[in-house]
C-alpha cells in the first residue's frame, strides 16, 4: 500500500465513524425530498474537466494553469440546475472551492451567486493536509443553518474523505446531518442520469 493510499484509507476509516451509510441512490423522489428539507447538504464534484490532477505549473489565480471544464462540463452544470430548478429547488447556498472548475461549475449550475470556500480546495497533491482539512470542513459544517438547500462543490478527494463515497465527475452527493458530529450518506444522482 502506497503511502498517498494509507492516507486515502485512514480518512475513509476514521469518517467511517461519523457517518450512518445508508444509499438511495436507486429513489430519486426520496433524494428530491430530502435536498429539500433541512440539515441536508449536497456535495457536488465539478463536471467534467478532462485530465487528472493539477498541471506541474498550477496557480490558484490563473485559470489557464488549470484543468478547466470541457464543452461538455460546461452543459453537465447547467443541466444540474436544470433538474434542480425542475423539482423545485431554487432558493440555495452554493460555496465553491476555489479552483476554477469548481467556480465554473457552481456558476454554471445558474442557481444564484455562490462564495468560495478554501475547506473545499483540493487535497489531491497534498494528502497529509486531508484529514484534518476534512475535519475543519466537518465542523464548518456544524455550524451553517441548513434550513435551506445548500450546495458545496468541490473535488472527488475531498468528497470521499468525508464521506466514503468516489462520486464521478458532476455527480451529487447527499448527506444529512443528523446531530452535530454526525453524518448520513443518503445517496447519490449521476449527471448523466438527470435529463
Amino acid at each position: 500500500m502506497t503511502l498517498r493510499n494509507f492516507h486515502l484509507f485512514f480518512v475513509v476509516m476514521l469518517f467511517s465513524l461519523f457517518f450512518d451509510l445508508k444509499d438511495s441512490r436507486g429513489n430519486s423522489k426520496v433524494l428530491i425530498q430530502a435536498i429539500k428539507s433541512a440539515n441536508h447538504i449536497i456535495l457536488l464534484r465539478h463536471s467534467l474537466a478532462p485530465g487528472f490532477g493539477d498541471p506541474d505549473n498550477f496557480k490558484l489565480n490563473d485559470c489557464q494553469t488549470q484543468r478547466n471544464l470541457s464543452k461538455t462540463g460546461v452543459k453537465q452544470a447547467k443541466d444540474i440546475g436544470v433538474f434542480l430548478r425542475k423539482n423545485g429547488i431554487k432558493n440555495v447556498k452554493i460555496f465553491s472551492s476555489e479552483w476554477c472548475r469548481c467556480k465554473d461549475t457552481a456558476k454554471g449550475l445558474g442557481l444564484g451567486n455562490y462564495k468560495t470556500l478554501s475547506l473545499l480546495n483540493s487535497f489531491f497533491a497534498k494528502q497529509n493536509n486531508g484529514p484534518q482539512q476534512t475535519i475543519d470542513l466537518e465542523k464548518w459544517i456544524n455550524k451553517l443553518s441548513l434550513k435551506s438547500t445548500t450546495i458545496l462543490v468541490t473535488h472527488q478527494v475531498n468528497i470521499t474523505a468525508f464521506t466514503g463515497y468516489y462520486p464521478s465527475e458532476g455527480e451529487m452527493v447527499l448527506v444529512r446531518r443528523l446531530k452535530i458530529g454526525k453524518y448520513s450518506f443518503i445517496g447519490s444522482i449521476k449527471v448523466e442520469k438527470l435529463l
